[in-house]
């Protein structure tokens, strides 16, 4: 027999060797991808900088030193050799692409180039950033939601300006923008509370009352197109209502009679007596009860 486990033109496979293998004289465990990635992350590792060619012909140089070309095949040294030196190097390729896969190592151009082995202080540090990715996400996705809104608020503010400009109104009788309207029914009891200099204005009603905002009057009145797309809004981006008291009506559901305020950024709180209160911030356009027209 010899050194290589051939015996009479046979195969016989050692304690440690495979007959897939054996005829090689190679190890079988030294075949594995594993064993491989493991021998290739350290090349890198101790190289920090390196090719594919260069890690290839230093595991092929590791292979056969010390090992005699004839105690591979005895009738084709030369053959055989050559068999195992092409399946290291496409077993280095399998054990960078695994590393790179891992992140361990990556490729620049035809450079290899060392990162690190994974840590767990690594695995927190994606997990935040990914959390804060998902936070800027989150952002964006608001803030062109909200450039979508203003946009289509510009054309409905165009088309009423249009639609001014055709019509002869009383300056008087006109409604700036921004403005709140607050509707309630003809025999409702309304107490006002109005401060020097009309800064801050509290009132209160004695039966159900309905509050909208310019942009709610003017999309019931068609200036915004429906037919354009409109974001969809977030549950955290719906504006506050303030609370109906009794039920709710629409806006127009009361005619002909419509008593309404109109004011800028109310600020709701409750009063002592259950009923709600609204403290308004900014001068009244009008500081009393008033019946208007539905048409701005």
């Amino acid at each position: 027999m010899t050194e290589s486990g051939v015996l009479r033109g046979r195969v016989r496979a050692g304690p440690k060797m495979d007959v897939k293998y054996a005829k090689h004289g190679v190890d079988k465990q030294n075949k594995g991808l594993r064993h491989f990635a493991i021998r290739v992350c350290s090349k890198v590792r101790e190289k920090r900088a390196t090719s594919h060619n260069e890690l290839a012909d230093d595991l092929v140089k590791e292979n056969f030193d010390g090992k005699e070309e004839g105690a591979f095949n005895e009738r084709n040294p030369k053959a055989n050799r050559e068999f195992d030196e092409k399946n290291i190097r496409r077993r280095v390729y399998d054990a960078l692409n695994v590393l790179m896969a891992m992140n361990i190592v990556e490729k620049n151009k035809k450079q290899i180039l060392w990162r690190g082995l994974p840590t767990m202080e690594d695995e927190e540090s994606v997990k935040t950033l990914q959390g804060q990715i998902a936070l800027k996400r989150e952002a964006v996705d608001k803030k062109r939601a909200r450039v979508a809104e203003l946009i289509a608020q510009r054309k409905a503010l165009t088309r009423l300006s249009s639609r001014n400009k055709e019509i002869a109104t009383d300056q008087s009788l006109r409604i700036e923008i921004p403005f709140i309207v607050v509707r309630t029914g003809p025999s409702t009891g309304i107490d006002l509370e109005v401060e020097a200099g009309g800064e801050a204005v509290c009132f209160a009603f004695d039966d159900k009352f309905h509050i909208e905002d310019d942009q709610s009057i003017m999309r019931q009145l068609g200036f915004f197109d429906e037919n354009e797309q409109r974001p969809e809004q977030r549950p955290e981006q719906q504006p506050e209502q303030t609370p109906i008291l009794k039920n709710e009506a629409s806006l127009f559901d009361l005619a002909p009679a419509q008593n309404f305020l109109s004011w800028k950024t109310p600020e709701v709180f409750a009063s002592p007596n259950g009923r709600s209160l609204h403290s308004l911030y900014a001068a009244l356009q009008s500081p009393e009860v008033t019946g208007m027209d539905a048409n701005m």
